[in-house]
């Protein structure tokens, strides 16, 4: 039997507001057509890029990977090899992760991201890569940051970013360093 694996303290965090649309390629349904499968990716713009290769530090054809690992409700840790797609030809202004519908940390009903909306919380996509190298997946809802008084700078950041999309559509995204003061959030 393998030991459990746990989070170790953390580095870095990406986080990635939810937006329904997001929901739908959790749950493998973003298709509107019947000629493709559907998108099953996170995208963000290219400039997070250089913030993210420490996340998928494993070089791969198109990329770069990384085992994310998850423990979903206290369950054992599992793990998944996903693939930071770098901007290609047709998309070259963004990057994306890969096969988020896999990683086991990021399941989200419609019905329970309809109720958190409805209450007024915010749930984020959440990678946060710990000391140890190893990289975990989450979501974290903004209450439940909130309640357990997470790192209180890491907290502080995310209340100045709070709010998935602004009008224009933009949805919030940022980067955040627990080894000093190197934030970056694009809203």
């Amino acid at each position: 039997m393998q030991p459990q694996i746990s989070p170790g303290r953390p580095r870095l965090a990406y986080f990635q507001a939810v937006v329904e649309g997001d929901v739908r390629k959790l749950l493998a349904e973003s298709n509107d057509s019947a000629s493709g499968g559907g998108a099953r990716d996170l995208r963000m713009p290219q400039i997070f890029l250089g913030a993210l290769l420490p996340f998928f530090p494993k070089k791969a054809e198109g990329g770069h990977e990384a085992f994310i690992y998850s423990s979903p409700k206290g369950r054992r840790a599992d793990s998944r090899l996903i693939k930071l797609h770098l901007p290609t030809t047709s998309r070259p202004h963004e990057i994306r992760i890969g096969k988020i519908h896999e990683i086991e940390g990021w399941k989200l009903s419609a019905e329970e991201y309809a109720s958190l909306r409805q209450s007024g919380d915010e749930v984020y996509f959440l990678l946060t890569l710990d000391m140890d190298g190893r990289t975990w997946a989450q979501l974290a809802k903004h209450s439940a940051l909130a309640a357990t008084k997470a790192d209180p700078n890491f907290f502080r950041f995310l209340q100045t970013t709070k709010g998935s999309c602004d009008e224009r559509g933009k949805v919030t995204r940022g980067i955040f360093d627990f080894t000093g003061t190197n934030h970056f959030v694009d809203a």
